[in-house]
C-alpha cells in the first residue's frame, strides 16, 4: 500500500508538474520524488526492452539504475532534513511505477527525456540551495549531477536512432 499522503498529485504527470513548481521542497514534496525517482526505473527498464540495440539499451539500464539510487539519497535528506524515515518503496508500492506497453521509440521521444533530465539537474541545484543544509544539499546535488549525465546519455541514445 502506498503511503503517498492523498492531498499530493496521485499520477507520475501531476507529480511530474507539481515537483517543477517547488523552489524549497517540504517533507512531502520530497516523499513525492523518492517515488517518482524510484519510478523512474519502470520506465527505463520498458524503454531499454524496445531498445534497437545494445548500446542504447544499456544507457536506458544504467538511467533506471541510477534513478533507484537518487530515490534513496532523496530519502536520506528527507530525514536529514524532517527527521522522517521514508523509504524508497518496491515498485508494487509506488502509485508512479508503471512498465509502459507498446512503447515506441523516436528520437523526439529521448529528446523530450533529455530535456527532462537536464532540468532535474537545475531543479536539485535550487533545492539544496534554498534548504541550506550542508548535507541534505550534498546528496540533492549528486543527484543532480547524475541527471545531467541522464540527459547527456540521452542526448547521445537519440543520436543513434
Amino acid at each position: 500500500m502506498s503511503k503517498l499522503p492523498n492531498h499530493l498529485p496521485q499520477t507520475v504527470d501531476g507529480a511530474s508538474a507539481h515537483i517543477y513548481s517547488v523552489t524549497t521542497p517540504s517533507a512531502d514534496d520530497l516523499k513525492v520524488m523518492v517515488f517518482l525517482e524510484a519510478a523512474g526505473q519502470g520506465f527505463y527498464g520498458a524503454f531499454a526492452e524496445v531498445a534497437p540495440n545494445e548500446e542504447i539499451r544499456a544507457i536506458f539500464n544504467k538511467n533506471g539504475q541510477e534513478e533507484v539510487g537518487h530515490a534513496h539519497r532523496v530519502s536520506r535528506a528527507l530525514k536529514l532534513l524532517f527527521n522522517d524515515d521514508f523509504p524508497v518503496p518496491e515498485p508494487t508500492d509506488n502509485p508512479y511505477y508503471a512498465w509502459p506497453k507498446d512503447v515506441v521509440l523516436s528520437k523526439e521521444m529521448i529528446d523530450g527525456i533529455a530535456r527532462s533530465e537536464l532540468a532535474g539537474d537545475k531543479l536539485y541545484d535550487l533545492w539544496a540551495t534554498n534548504l541550506g543544509h550542508e548535507e541534505a544539499g550534498r546528496l540533492l546535488r549528486q543527484n543532480g549531477k547524475e541527471e545531467k549525465g541522464h540527459g547527456e546519455r540521452m542526448l547521445r541514445a537519440a543520436a543513434m536512432l
